[in-house]
């Protein structure tokens, strides 16, 4: 027997009621992340919850040509660039009728994630995974994986590729 795809469709008319009001959706700017956004929007538009596209803003560092000296964008730049840059998403990308606010945090995603869905009383986390495997995972490590294991609430992986 197959397996039969479809795309997500969440009703409100359904009898099984789902808790989820605020809904968070990590964004790198990658094509892959923007695959958990496709999802988290018509799951929140059906459950009348609200968006919180949130990317997480490293400072970085780049050579200036000098061996024993390395400059680093300004903080405040990124994270000025990063707000732009998510604003210009939401507007784009999430339909009038759903409500969605943007967070550009400082830090590493698989700490500014968990962190933010607990400051902010997140529901539900919307994710993507890179699909790293082997020794590639092992080395990088799987943001997705560490978020599942600190998250305050339940999280929605969307697998890439697929």
């Amino acid at each position: 027997m197959g397996k039969i795809k479809t795309k997500p469709h969440f009703s409100r008319n359904t009898s099984l009621h789902l808790p989820w009001r605020r809904i968070l959706v990590p964004i790198d700017f990658s094509e892959n992340s923007l695959r958990a956004l496709d999802v988290a929007v018509p799951l929140a538009r059906d459950c009348g919850a609200n968006l919180l596209l949130v990317s997480a803003v490293e400072p970085a560092s780049y050579a200036a040509g000098l061996e024993t000296m390395l400059l680093t964008t300004p903080g405040a730049t990124l994270l000025r660039n990063t707000k732009a840059a998510l604003l210009k998403l939401a507007r784009r990308s999430v339909p009038s009728g759903v409500s969605a606010n943007i967070l550009a945090a400082r830090g590493r995603a698989h700490d500014v994630i968990p962190r933010v869905a607990k400051q902010k009383h997140i529901d539900l986390i919307v994710l993507t995974t890179h699909g790293r495997t082997g020794l590639e995972r092992v080395l990088l490590g799987s943001t997705a994986e560490r978020v599942v294991r600190h998250a305050p609430c339940p999280v929605f992986v969307v697998r890439s590729g697929s």
